[in-house]
């Protein structure tokens, strides 16, 4: 986020802060995007993975239906195999989730940040706005409260 409280108009720090905070939310969601793929990516591998090893398995059964001990053992191993990689996908996808707090943690502060650089920058615009409005009225009020001290004509 730009920091434009010296340098820049408040309506130009009331868009730059529109611009920051939209900003942030787009990279939220690019970056939610790619988390998504990134774990879908791992299920429909895992899934081929899966596959592939069973067919593996039936392979096995097929050329050799009267080997129990090689069939057993290729299960297990396969099962192992797969175990160990659902491990490992947990892993990744409590690793995605702790991402994704951080970054939607990152998100909301630079929300944050960049709505109340757009409320001072609110506040200061409408200071001056009443400031600039408020002395030609003075005069004006002051006119007119002299005006209606003065006598009534016609009455005695």
């Amino acid at each position: 986020m730009t920091n434009m409280t010296t340098t820049s108009t408040p309506g130009e720090r009331i868009v730059s802060a529109m611009s920051d905070s939209s900003l942030a939310v787009v990279e939220a969601v690019k970056a939610g995007n790619e988390r998504a793929y990134r774990v879908s990516t791992m299920l429909i591998e895992e899934a081929e993975r899966g596959q592939r090893e069973m067919l593996e398995v039936v392979r096995r059964f097929a050329q050799d239906p009267t080997g129990l001990a090689g069939l057993t053992g290729t299960v297990v191993d396969k099962a192992t195999a797969a175990q160990s990689r659902a491990f490992e996908l947990t892993r990744q996808w409590f690793e995605e989730l702790s991402d994704a707090s951080k970054e939607t943690r990152d998100t909301l502060q630079r929300v944050v940040q960049a709505n109340r650089e757009a409320s001072q920058a609110t506040v200061e615009s409408f200071r001056g706005l009443l400031s600039r409005t408020n002395a030609p009225v003075n005069p004006f009020a002051r006119q007119t409260k002299q005006a209606s001290q003065l006598p009534a004509e016609g009455k005695a």
